[in-house]
C-alpha cells in the first residue's frame, strides 16, 4: 500500500508542516513511515532522494528539456532529466539541483536579473555561491535560494575572513593568510554591488 498523508509535528515548540510518506518496502512486507519536513532534515535521516524509485525497465527512464523563450537558436535552459517513481505513485523528474540555475521569467525585474549575473560571475571567479551553500549545509540551515540569502553568506564570511586578519596581523601575506585579504575585498565588493542594486541580506539562521 502507497500513500501519502499532510501532518503537523512539534519540535522544541516549534510546529513544522510536512508529508508522511507511507510505502511497503517490499522485502519484509513491514510498513514504514518516512516524514519530510521543508527546511529540517536531521544529519541520520534518510535523503530525499532515497524516497524515490526507478521505473519499470520496459518504461523509457529520462528525456531532454528545453525552458523558456527560445531565441532563433537555442532555448536560455536546456538539458538531460532523469525520472523516478516517487512515494506517491507519480513520475518525478529532476530538472536541477538549484533554483537558480533556472533561466529568470521574463517580467523578471532588471536588478534581479544583473544581481544573479553578478553571482553568476563571482561564482567562477572565486566560488561565491559554493561558499553559501557549504556554510549553510555545514549547519544543516537552509539552503541559500534568493539575493538576500547570499548576501547574507558573502557579508557574514567576508566578516570572519576580516576578523582573522585582524586577529593575525603579523602572519598576512604568510600562508593562507595572505589570500585572505583579496578574498574578503572581492566578497566585500560584491556585497556592495548588491546592495546598491536594492538588496538587503535575509537574516541569519
Amino acid at each position: 500500500m502507497n500513500g501519502n498523508h499532510n501532518i503537523q509535528i512539534e519540535i522544541n515548540g516549534e510546529t513544522y508542516t510536512g508529508i508522511a510518506y507511507q510505502a511497503d518496502d517490499g522485502i519484509c512486507r513491514m510498513l514504514c513511515i518516512r516524514i519530510h519536513l521543508p527546511g529540517l532534515q536531521a544529519p541520520h535521516a534518510p535523503a530525499f532522494e532515497t524516497l524515490f524509485q526507478p521505473l519499470p525497465e520496459e518504461r523509457l527512464n529520462g528525456g531532454f528539456i528545453e525552458a523558456g523563450e527560445w531565441d532563433g537558436s537555442a532555448f536560455p535552459f536546456e538539458g538531460d532529466v532523469l525520472f523516478g517513481l516517487g512515494p506517491d505513485g507519480a513520475v518525478w523528474a529532476k530538472v536541477c539541483d538549484h533554483p537558480d540555475e533556472l533561466p529568470l521569467a521574463e517580467n523578471a525585474p532588471a536588478n534581479l536579473a544583473l544581481a544573479w549575473r553578478m553571482l553568476s560571475e563571482a561564482e567562477e571567479a572565486f566560488n561565491a555561491k559554493s561558499m553559501a551553500r557549504e556554510r549553510a549545509a555545514c549547519g544543516n540551515w537552509p539552503q541559500p535560494r534568493t539575493i538576500p540569502d547570499f548576501l547574507m553568506w558573502l557579508e557574514d564570511e567576508a566578516s570572519i575572513q576580516e576578523q582573522q586578519i585582524a586577529e593575525h596581523p603579523e602572519e598576512v601575506g604568510v600562508h593562507a593568510l595572505g589570500e585572505r585579504a583579496p578574498y574578503a575585498r572581492a566578497l566585500r565588493g560584491l556585497a556592495g554591488e548588491l546592495r546598491q542594486l536594492g538588496f538587503e541580506p535575509a537574516s541569519a539562521p
